[in-house]
């Protein structure tokens, strides 16, 4: 494994984090290249069998550093380790916020407008990649950044095609294509899940507070056949009423550059002039050398020379006793100073303010299992099915109106023609005995062997106009022309309908009658999902449930009722609470041990968040967290005071900070000297917040 200090090509690590993102791991760096801070991806896993291979991913590579949008985050170099590929990005990939990670930490969906913002910021970049020739490969919220100036970044590519992208299902459609269509699949995946807070598991389930217009837009961006889907990107963003990229900074191809810069160009400013130094005239110089005047001084005054002074043996041994003693006193007091920053204090008191780390973690989604093994990602957890009993729901029409009636429509088969062969270019009119007429439609091939059949209506809307078999049966006379031709309907004709006034079922009455059921079924399954669950186990969210349910009418007939019957398959992920959590916990002393040490604990209660899903039949969790990890001082406060018993302050606040997990510190003594006390005892800490 890569740490800090390796290189990868050209490329030195200042620092690693690991991550898992789907469909395929990898490994997060930043790198130093060329004194600037870049991100590198490296897929370790991944090693590509054949030359070819290699070429594609070079180049898709290369091209993905030519192309620059503003919401595209800049892919720098691409190369091989050994035979890993890997990426060099702009560093923004290690400052922005997943998509993921801003709903797991605000709990709630995002509104339509913030939806439309980053759907149609990603969307634009995607499309230009698309116009490039390239595919994204990997879309999912994941793959969005969202910066501190409020915009969003797409990242995340996949420069190479996977060999098996069922990880990063439910976005990857279902013919699992590296594809565009693979890339529209998914980024109305995104959008589903930006509004709703849930991941585009099908069938797809909207609240009534989503535009139907947005609804039917992922609907049809999400269909199992490709050729349903829209056919660009753009497509998709009108659609969804995103304004088109028109109006927003042209996608461009530049030249590949070794190291590329995010920063604007500097502001060119004036270089300021120097000074000009000029040589002074020669008049000036000389005078200013000039020699200064001396001027005699006055005559100093006199003063009268005073009469000698003698003094006594005893005032002199005085003085040098003064002096003497005068020495002494300074002689203590530099050594009470001296002593005083040398000596220990008879206690000490320290305020500390211990290290915290603000901790993230999301895993899943991990399949339920008997029980939690994160190692095998697995959480401990059943997923719960019923089917509800038949039922069924009559809903009167809301609607009266007016139907035309309907034409009748059948086949003609003519044989046994008069004449070897001839090619009618009109239609041919049959009056028949009970006054209906019979149209057939042009070009008629009639010859007298064999038999031709051609389509045919009656020209009288109505139920009259639905003719049973062989009510045409004869021998014909084509008027004019003197030909003869055997006619007969084998079949009925059929589609004929009276004109009709009256109640007419409404989309609206099919869609009340069909809610109506379901909410009666729904909590019939609900009760019955209640009654499967075991002691200790929790039911997360709502059931999820499937139609299935048949209708006698459907929007349009002319009907005084529509009934909808049929059942509900309904399913619901029920997980040990308890045991998921625990797990978790484990997981994270595990990891915050790891990256920090030991004598970490919570600031709070652990509860992390759980979401469910539900995917190909089987139940899923995610468990993520975001807490405050506070290094435990207590837990060490005996073993701290020893080591810095006698030392000076600051090497004790050196060793509190290099070994004890302190931020800061502020030391108290008292007593005589500044060093703390020799004796552990003499010395009590009282801990401050984080």
């Amino acid at each position: 494994m890569k740490d800090i200090g390796d290189t990868i090509g050209t490329n030195r690590i200042i620092f690693v984090s690991p991550t898992a993102s789907q469909p395929l791991s990898n490994w997060t760096f930043l790198i130093e290249q060329q004194g600037d801070i870049r991100a590198l991806k490296l897929w370790p896993e991944v090693h590509f069998s054949s030359a070819q291979e290699r070429h594609a991913f070079l180049d898709r590579g290369h091209k993905l550093t030519e192309v620059q949008h503003p919401s595209l985050l800049s892919v720098l170099d691409c190369g091989m380790d050994a035979d890993s590929p890997f990426m060099v990005l702009h560093e923004e990939v290690a400052r922005g916020e997943t998509a993921r990670l801003r709903l797991l930490a605000s709990g709630q969906p995002f509104s339509i407008d913030e939806m439309r913002a980053i759907i149609g910021a990603v969307g634009h970049a995607l499309d230009a990649l698309h116009q490039q020739g390239l595919v994204h490969g990997c879309l999912t919220p994941e793959a969005i950044l969202l910066m501190g100036d409020s915009t969003a970044r797409l990242a995340g590519y996949l420069p190479f095609e996977p060999a098996d992208t069922t990880l990063s299902r439910p976005y990857t459609p279902t013919e699992q294509a590296y594809s565009r269509q693979g890339d529209i699949y998914a980024l109305a995946g995104v959008a589903y899940e930006l509004v709703t807070g849930k991941q585009p598991t099908e069938p797809l389930v909207f609240e009534a507070s989503i535009p139907v217009a947005i609804q039917q837009a992922l609907l049809k961006a999400r269909d199992p056949q490709p050729e349903r889907r829209f056919s660009t990107i753009e497509d998709l963003l009108k659609a969804l009423d995103i304004p088109s990229a028109i109006a927003e900074a042209p996608t461009i191809r530049i030249a590949r550059k070794d190291v590329v810069s995010s920063q604007p160009p500097p502001i060119e400013e004036p270089e300021e002039e120097e000074p000009t130094i000029r040589q002074a005239p020669e008049e000036e110089v000389f005078q200013r050398e000039e020699a200064p005047t001396i001027r005699q001084a006055p005559e100093p005054l006199q003063f009268p020379t005073p009469p000698p002074y003698t003094t006594s043996a005893k005032p002199r041994k005085g003085l040098r006793i003064g002096c003497l003693a005068l020495v002494a006193v300074i002689v203590l007091a530099l050594l009470g100073i001296l002593l005083h920053n040398i000596l220990p204090a008879s206690s000490a008191s320290i305020k500390i303010t211990p290290i915290s780390h603000q901790v993230t973690e999301s895993l899943g989604p991990y399949q339920l299992t008997n029980q939690s093994n994160i190692a095998q990602q697995h959480f401990k957890g059943r997923l719960l099915r019923v089917t509800s009993s038949k039922q069924a729901q009559t809903v009167k029409a809301s609607r009266n109106g007016h139907l035309d009636g309907t034409a009748v429509h059948g086949k003609l088969v003519l044989s046994n023609a008069s004449i070897p062969r001839i090619l009618f270019n009109t239609y041919l009119i049959i009056n028949l005995d009970n006054g209906l007429t019979v149209r057939t439609d042009a070009d008629i091939l009639l010859s007298s062997i064999g038999s031709t059949t051609v389509n045919a209506r009656v020209t009288k809307a109505g139920t009259v106009g639905n003719i049973a078999p062989y009510t045409i049966s004869g021998l014909y006379e084509i008027t004019g022309e003197n030909i003869t031709v055997y006619i007969e309907n084998p079949e009925a004709f059929t589609g004929g309908k009276d004109p009709y006034d009256g109640p007419i079922i409404q989309e609206a009455d099919v869609s009340n009658a069909e809610n109506a059921l379901q909410d009666k079924l729904q909590k019939e399954a609900e009760a019955s999902i209640q009654k499967q669950v075991r002691p200790g186990e929790v039911l997360l969210d709502s059931p999820s449930c499937e139609r299935k349910f048949q209708n006698n009418h459907k929007a349009g007939d002319p009907a005084s009722s529509v009934t909808v019957s049929g059942t509900l398959v309904c399913s619901q992920v029920a997980y040990d609470r308890e045991e998921v959590t625990a797990a978790m916990l484990h997981h994270m002393q595990d990891k915050v041990q790891q990256q920090y040490g030991p004598h970490y604990s919570l600031s709070k209660a652990f509860e992390p968040k759980i979401t469910g899903s539900i995917i190909s039949n089987k139940g899923w969790l995610t468990v993520s967290t975001a807490d405050l990890w506070i290094y435990q001082f207590s837990e060490v406060q005996k073993q701290a005071a020893k080591d810095i018993a006698g030392k000076s302050q600051d090497e004790a606040l050196s060793i509190l900070k290099k070994k004890y997990g302190v931020k800061e510190g502020l030391i108290h003594v008292s007593g005589f000297g500044l060093h703390l006390p020799s004796s552990p005892d003499a010395i009590t800490f009282t801990i401050g917040k984080p």
